[in-house]
């Protein structure tokens, strides 16, 4: 079983370490890998849905919890990426990837979370700021492709921008894919 991994080949760019708990996206991208040749399978195409190798959420994250201790130091060093089989924070995925990423804050590890939605912000700022949650250890990125048409089911654009910059007002780190 596996949460958190070393990624291989072009992901390794983004990341020298990775976490899914999810395979498949309901954003519907025309363009997504996880939707077309022989990984569609594997890789979930069009649904999000947790991991096989999961019971259920609670599992997932007792699996994380302990694949987390097993490489601290790494982690502390090198950072946490979310996700390269689903959108870390679609409504079906959230909440896991909220909880895995507070375990990563309390163990010092810094967080980059890529994603093309913006309606998870408005609830997540209100919700950090009662818990005085520090912006120092996540980072959010945002794909921005410039064509909402082949991303019929992802937030636009522009209000992906407009995420964005609300994310950094607050003082997260925020970066562009």
């Amino acid at each position: 079983m596996k949460a958190i991994y070393q990624p291989k080949g072009k992901a390794a760019e983004y990341a020298k370490w990775a976490c899914n708990f999810y395979v498949g996206c309901s954003n519907g991208c025309d363009y997504c890998y996880l939707k077309k040749g022989r990984g569609a399978k594997i890789l979930g195409g069009d649904k999000p849905t947790l991991k096989k190798c999961f019971k259920d959420e609670y599992h997932a994250f007792d699996v994380f919890v302990k694949e987390m201790e097993a490489n601290l130091p790494e982690l502390q060093k090198h950072g946490l990426f979310f996700s390269f089989t689903t959108d870390p924070l679609l409504p079906e995925t959230k909440y896991l990837t909220y909880s895995a990423m507070t375990l990563c804050y309390m163990s010092k590890i810094p967080v980059k979370i890529l994603t093309k939605r913006a309606d998870f912000v408005d609830e997540f700022l209100k919700n950090i700021s009662e818990f005085k949650f520090p912006t120092e250890y996540i980072a959010f990125g945002f794909t921005l492709t410039g064509h909402d048409e082949l991303e019929p089911d992802a937030s636009t654009n522009q209000e992906r921008i407009e995420a964005m910059k609300k994310l950094h007002d607050a003082g997260f780190k925020t970066f562009a894919s």
